[in-house]
């Protein structure tokens, strides 16, 4: 985000923030901080975990392909490959015209995104396991399906039948941002290391392909 011309406070808006585990770090290195998703149970376990790290957090629920969040952000992200849930042309189109009206003019919106080579590709949830606990509750996701041991009673949950993420190749992804009329590609930042746990970025701006696991950097038009 600094590269591409934002920096705290912000403000700066996550789309999809789950829990918000990634809007909190961010708010603790100094942005100010509002998350947007779908589900009301997400949102209020964030407002509890900021209440109780003493975070202010504004929060709002709503679809990310039809939502208004006023104009005053100054970036928004995108980290968990969210963008790749939606299962359209005109849901992603959507989405971006959503997330760029939200922007102030130049304001970026930066995208985690693993894209293909071909659009044959299987689609991949996370190319290696994660696991997190909290409380008495541990969640542990592979490609197939979540385990959730919840005080050593435990259940295994299928993502579903089919594939519940978007295959999408580099030129394919581009053609989403032109035909938006919204937003330009700055950069991309691929990743370039997962040697400590958690995968690392390039922050140099980096020239095409656009492809495997990186962050593209929008830039809103106008």
């Amino acid at each position: 985000l600094r590269q591409c011309g934002a920096a705290p406070p912000g403000p700066l808006l996550e789309v999809a923030c789950g829990t918000a585990r990634v809007a909190l770090l961010l708010a603790r290195r100094g942005w100010s901080m509002s998350g947007l998703d779908l589900r009301p149970e997400m949102l209020a376990f964030a407002e509890q975990r900021a209440r109780a790290q003493g975070i202010a957090l504004g929060t709002i629920r709503a679809d990310m392909t039809r939502f208004d969040a006023g104009g005053d952000f100054a970036a928004a992200i995108n980290p968990m490959s969210s963008f790749r849930l939606l299962d359209s042309d005109a849901a992603a189109l959507a989405h971006l015209r959503c997330v760029a009206a939200a922007l102030r003019p130049s304001g970026i919106y930066a995208l985690d995104l693993t894209l293909a080579r071909t659009a044959d590709e299987p689609p991949i949830t996370t190319s290696e396991a994660w696991e997190m606990s909290e409380g008495d509750v541990t969640v542990r996701a592979t490609d197939d399906s979540i385990l959730v041991n919840e005080a050593g009673r435990e259940r295994t949950l299928a993502w579903g039948a089919e594939a519940h993420l978007r295959v999408l190749t580099g030129s394919a992804f581009l053609d989403l941002v032109e035909a938006s009329g919204a937003f330009e590609l700055l950069s991309w930042h691929p990743e370039r290391t997962r040697d400590s746990g958690v995968s690392e970025f390039d922050p140099k701006r980096s020239s095409l392909p656009l492809v495997g696991r990186g962050i593209a950097a929008l830039r809103r038009n106008g």
